[in-house]
């Protein structure tokens, strides 16, 4: 282990085994696609049973809350996806509202009661070792990067609608005694809570949930709440999350804890009934672009270190290891991240579960916990990838990736600057690939498309843009041409009912603000018969 310099010289980390690592690793960072597993606890014999409107509602709440999320991070430059399997309802012995929070430690174990019935219920062992084997099973299932698990429990009979001791909502990490020097902490993906939420009740439930799903890719708590977080410090109340992890890299502390600063921001982490999110907590999630080109750090590495691993499919889990069967990292393949002529190749740039640097050498790698092969870290050539013919035709953006494995991000602005759409948010391209993109459907206007590329090493493309407007003035019958064919296509539309145009504002020949007008016709003839000047729509480029 040594030899390979896998933790960066002095900087080390608590290892795993490499048949605990598997169990033990999910939720590094939130970006990416999540699949969210949903267990409504049913007691059998209880009073608090779920009805229909309920558990719509509880599902309605969570997608609500996690969709915000996604529109935060995308509105950051972030690509966020939850993919939502089907609700189940799952049935227990135990009387869930009348136990404590759970997970829990007590006398030197975990108690674990009626959350083990969900993991026995989907074939799975109890307490952690099943609630991270669901975890990677819902992230093989559905192929997603991550996975987080939701527990919630009917409470509607219950006095103050929380657990036992006052608990309503909950998430907490394993701890173990695995190394010889104290605890070693391993982020958590489940999330209990109750149907209610204390006071804030079911309808509430959407920014309860926010706020939890946050905890399980490490965000912090910025409320003061003794006694069960005291810090001694500011500093130490803040190392959260991703960038606890890369403090050395990229400082970066959470200074709206209350307990430090009285005045601290409204939002979502601080427990608040709202949406906004201090400027501190995106850095813990892993939203966070230090050198400012463009994709987060935890998929923008600049490590410049590189090894292909094949063959490989969506869904697959790929754990990789030392020479000496170390755990270094596990990586649930997504689509967005196949390459090659056969899509069967995914890239590793040498990060590990941790988030340090692994070092030149050799890795063994496993593919759902079968020996594959062993691979060698190298280091990157550093080539700069190219975007070129980058150009507009009818309802068709096309750019051509022209050399060299890129993340490809495509992003479209309106006439106003404001960002429109992400047609393709940071997904891996093969080198010499033309990309086709249909913009039909776009309000008719000026737009700025924007495409560049990183390789997973870092290196960034070149920013190739474009300015356009999605119709031809005059083109009614959107062939990209005008000629006496838009003439009989407004003749038709006028006199003889026939189909109305795709981009209307082609048919607004002297931008009155009316599209397919005599007046549009009178124009149009003008020019073919009379010598008469050109249609001027309203959209032109400067």
């Amino acid at each position: 282990m040594e030899d390979l310099g896998l933790y960066g010289g002095t900087k080390r980390a608590p290892t795993q085994s490499l048949t605990s690592a598997a169990n033990r690793f999910n939720g590094q960072y939130m970006i990416g696609y999540v699949a969210v597993g949903i267990y409504l606890m049913e007691s059998v014999g209880s009073v608090e049973d779920w009805w229909p409107a309920a558990e719509q509602q509880t599902f309605n709440e969570i997608v609500e809350g996690l969709d915000r999320l996604a529109d935060s991070a995308f509105n950051r430059g972030t690509k966020l996806v939850w993919v939502f399997p089907p609700v189940e309802k799952i049935s227990t012995s135990f009387e869930p509202i009348l136990g404590e929070k759970l997970p829990k430690w007590e006398f030197l174990n975990w108690v674990f009661d009626w959350l083990d019935d969900i993991y026995t219920s989907q074939g799975y062992p109890d307490e952690w070792d099943g609630a991270y084997a669901l975890a990677n099973g819902l992230r093989k299932t559905y192929k997603t990067n991550w996975a987080v698990e939701i527990a919630v429990v009917m409470d509607a009979n219950d006095p103050d609608h929380a657990f036992w001791g006052g608990k309503f909502a909950w998430v907490k990490d394993y701890q173990t005694v695995d190394v010889p020097w104290g605890l070693s902490e391993h982020r958590s993906p489940l999330v209990v809570m109750t149907y209610n939420n204390n006071s804030w009740g079911p309808s509430r439930m959407d920014r309860v949930i926010a706020h939890e799903i946050s905890h399980t890719f490490g965000a912090s708590d910025e409320y003061y709440n003794p006694p069960d977080f005291i810090p001694s410090t500011c500093e130490e109340s803040s190392s959260c999350g991703y960038q606890r992890a890369f403090l050395s890299f990229f400082p970066a502390v959470n200074g709206n804890y209350e307990f430090c600063n009285g005045s601290s921001e409204f939002c979502y982490m601080k427990g608040e009934d709202t949406d906004l999110i201090c400027v501190f907590t995106p850095a813990e999630l892993g939203w966070r672009d230090s050198d400012g080109d463009g994709p987060m750090d935890p998929i923008d590495q600049n490590t410049g270190m590189f090894m292909w691993i094949h063959p490989v499919a969506a869904g697959d889990l790929i754990t990789i290891a030392t020479v000496g069967l170390q755990f270094v990292n596990l990586i649930s393949v997504s689509p967005d991240m196949l390459v090659g002529a056969n899509n069967d190749w995914i890239f590793w740039d040498g990060s590990m579960y941790n988030d340090l640097f692994a070092g030149y050498g050799l890795y063994p790698v496993s593919k759902n916990g079968s020996d594959l092969a062993t691979f060698l870290l190298n280091f990157s050539s550093g080539f700069v990838g190219m975007i070129s013919d980058h150009s507009y035709q009818i309802d068709i953006l096309t750019y051509t990736n022209s050399y060299g494995a890129l993340y490809i991000r495509h992003t479209i602005y309106d006439s106003l600057g404001n960002l429109y759409s992400r047609p393709r948010f940071d997904v891996m391209t093969n080198h010499l690939t033309t990309i086709n993109t249909n913009i039909l459907g776009y309000e008719d206007g000026i737009y700025t498309s924007e495409v560049f590329g990183w390789q997973p090493s870092g290196t960034q493309s070149n920013v190739s843009t474009l300015i356009f407007i999605n119709y031809l003035c005059g083109d009614a019958n959107n062939d990209g041409i005008f000629n006496l064919l838009d003439l009989t296509f407004l003749v038709d539309l006028i006199f003889r009912g026939g189909p109305y145009p795709l981009h209307p504002a082609s048919l607004d020949l002297n931008c009155d603000g009316v599209s397919s007008s005599a007046l549009d016709l009178t124009i149009m003839v003008d020019f073919f018969y009379r010598g008469g000047p050109a249609p001027t729509c309203c959209h032109t480029l400067p």
